[in-house]
């Protein structure tokens, strides 16, 4: 069985015609936050909580994350990926620096906003309420759009996955380097997240 992460960008202009597409992507850039997310999942009960000792948040604090039961928010819905929000669900950097393990953030996250170097986040969704499964494979799709309200370009050389859960905070599970996606003046960015395994 493989775990494997496809991205995909669409650009579009102020009206939402699409400008530009770009074919799929293999991400395959997840970190040690996802490793760590999945163990508290393998250790949770419905009395317990799972825990992990000493993983770093986005902020760059250490912390044990703990998940408690029905707490994981990372799909679309609830408070994460929400309008204006570039700290948790999809986000997107200009960031080269080659991709490590213990990475926690982006390296030069894009914040939310209208200034100089911003994007405006949309709201994360899902194109599709659940999961497809055809032939040997399933999956699902995650989807944010990012818009360029400044008068320069802005290129996304990085994206990535932040997860939020209750008590323990924000963590990234993974980290890309796609190619490079120049985002002109007055256009945005639709991309995709592709979460998929295989047998």
């Amino acid at each position: 069985m493989k775990i494997e992460i496809f991205t995909k960008f669409t650009g579009i202009d102020r009206n939402g015609n699409i400008i530009a597409e770009r074919k799929e992507e293999r991400a395959n850039s997840l970190v040690d936050g996802f490793i760590a997310w999945l163990q508290c999942q393998a250790g949770t009960t419905a009395s317990t909580y799972g825990t992990v000792a000493s993983i770093k948040k986005t902020n760059g604090n250490t912390a044990t994350m703990q998940n408690e039961v029905g707490s994981m928010l990372w799909c679309a819905g609830g408070t994460v990926g929400g309008v204006g929000d570039s700290t948790t669900g999809i986000v997107v950097g200009t960031g080269t620096a080659a991709v490590t393990i213990t990475d926690y953030n982006l390296n030069t996250k894009i914040e939310n906003g209208t200034g100089a170097g911003q994007l405006s986040y949309e709201a994360e969704v899902r194109p599709a309420v659940g999961h497809t499964t055809s032939g040997g494979l399933s999956y699902f799709i995650l989807r944010r759009t990012v818009l360029n309200g400044t008068e320069s370009t802005i290129t996304i050389n990085e994206v990535g996955y932040i997860i939020w859960i209750w008590d323990s905070e924000k963590y990234l599970i993974d980290r890309t380097l796609p190619t490079p996606f120049p985002v002109p003046a007055s256009t945005g960015a639709i991309i995709d997240y592709k979460w998929q395994i295989s047998v």
